[in-house]
């Protein structure tokens, strides 16, 4: 359902030259849900009367969002709906990134891409989706080194987490074959 909102907001917003401005908006919207869960659980509670969610949304969004997102909101709450902001969001940038040709990548590193090998990955992506790479950097220490991709459904793992781990499982399988074998490395002392 929430797509569907989605793509009636970005077609409207498109046609209007408001489609980035939109998405910034609905950006800032879901990092107001993130650092105050009040209010996502007010946009969804079913024990909030319709009326007073209009009203509050009304106050909140007049002179400090587009018509477009506001008029959305409140056909959402209208319908019922309004719990699914968080899943607009998600499905508006969806719809909006296929719209533009772009892939959003996730790059987990243990340290900070450096401006060369980002621009290296952005390309290699772009190259293998055929769409425009939107880096998403996050450092994961924990990793050690290496990195991990996250494009789409595909997920390439280069970390030396997952080849420490590799090699670990690759050492208990050697050791449980030598166990189940009849090899004898001891010789008894007479």
């Amino acid at each position: 359902m929430a797509r569907v909102y989605a793509q009636a907001v970005l077609s409207l917003a498109e046609g209007q030259g408001e489609a980035d401005e939109v998405l910034a908006e609905l950006e800032g919207l879901s990092d107001l849900m993130d650092q105050q869960p009040a209010f996502e659980s007010f946009l969804g509670s079913p024990l909030v009367n319709t009326g007073e969610r209009r009203a509050a949304l009304d106050r909140m969004g007049r002179g400090n969002m587009s018509e477009i997102l506001l008029d959305t909101l409140q056909v959402m709450n209208n319908k019922g709906r309004s719990g699914l902001v968080r899943a607009l969001v998600e499905a508006y940038r969806q719809e909006y990134e296929v719209l533009r040709g772009q892939v959003r990548v996730l790059v987990q590193t243990a340290v900070p891409l450096t401006e060369s090998l980002r621009q290296q990955l952005q390309e290699a992506v772009s190259s293998y989706t055929g769409k425009t790479a939107k880096l998403e950097e996050k450092v994961e220490p924990s990793l050690i080194g290496g990195l991990v991709v996250h494009v789409a459904d595909r997920k390439i793992d280069t970390s030396v987490v997952k080849e420490i781990r590799g090699l670990e499982r690759r050492l208990l399988e050697r050791a449980s074959q030598e166990i189940h074998s009849d090899t004898t490395y001891f010789e008894e002392a007479s």
